[in-house]
């Protein structure tokens, strides 16, 4: 019983972690739709968003259609064993009552020494018969138990693992778009345009996408070693700490990918001012020789 305890508890924080985490995710996401920048407008966030709304609701719905299934064992668990215990209680007294009228009619001591002996066979049977019905009912709860800790842990485990697919897919998009970023420089480079900021910036953002994809994997596999555990409440801290750290570096790159993309923006405005400008200079030139 301590061990289900223990889990319960243990499962009570990582379905609490989800949807604290969802919420994280969706603020993420909120915030990264809401940029002006178009290069960060794309579908994907935009799913993110929804999918991340689907998987809380899920979180709660599976969490309550759980807490239902429990009730309703804890609730047949309790009359069964009502009912096992009236049931034992009405034989013993049919088995007393009978040894009472066996004994009142009894016409010699030998006769009634007959019925205690068979009194006593009878009452040792149905005594081992009472023992062996009780195991079998507590097995059955214990295997009952069991069913809910291993939907628990599903629950747990599918919904931590898809947010962490959620954010795999926000670094996969950034990672793309990082290698158009990437073209869209070497074009201004070509054009003459000063792109050291870009440079510098697209570094950091791929440097910040790549720490943000480790810091994915490492959560999901502070995940799959908390629920694979024996003792998972005391690998909590270490889950917290990973998708905090996850989080946060999801939230890094996708700071880092804006100032990529507002230095690249920055280096095309100004080579298209300095490609405006030259043709006033020219004629300037020209008519004053």
């Amino acid at each position: 019983m301590s061990t289900v305890i223990t889990f319960r508890s243990s499962f009570a924080f990582l379905a609490g972690v989800a949807l604290a985490f969802g919420s994280i995710s969706l603020a993420y996401a909120e915030e990264s739709s809401a940029s002006a920048n178009a290069d960060v407008r794309g579908g994907i966030l935009k799913n993110l968003r929804g999918a991340q709304k689907d998987i809380i609701k899920d979180i709660k719905e599976d969490r309550a259609d759980l807490r239902e299934k429990v009730g309703d064992f804890r609730n047949n668990m309790l009359d069964t064993r009502k009912e096992f215990r009236a049931d034992v209680k009405a034989s013993s007294t049919a088995i007393r009552a009978e040894f009472k009228v066996q004994m009142k009619t009894a016409s010699s001591s030998d006769e009634r020494h007959g019925i205690v002996g068979a009194m006593q066979d009878k009452l040792k049977t149905f005594r081992g018969g009472v023992k062996s019905e009780r195991a079998e009912m507590q097995a059955g709860f214990k295997a009952k138990r069991a069913e809910f800790k291993e939907e628990r842990q599903r629950i747990a485990t599918e919904h931590l693992r898809a947010m962490m697919r959620r954010f795999t897919v926000v670094i996969e998009h950034y990672s793309g778009l990082m290698t158009r970023i990437d073209a869209r420089i070497e074009k201004l480079r070509t054009a003459g345009a000063d792109v050291t900021a870009s440079v510098n910036a697209s570094t950091a953002a791929k440097a910040a996408i790549t720490s943000a994809s480790s810091a994915i994997v490492a959560a999901e596999a502070a995940i799959s070693a908390a629920v694979a555990s024996e003792t998972p409440r005391d690998q909590l801290d270490e889950v917290r700490a990973a998708m905090r750290t996850a989080a946060e570096a999801v939230k890094s790159a996708h700071r880092a990918v804006k100032d990529a993309i507002s230095a690249l923006k920055k280096a095309a405005l100004s080579i298209a001012a300095d490609l405006n400008l030259r043709p006033s200079v020219n004629a300037t030139t020209s008519a004053t020789q």
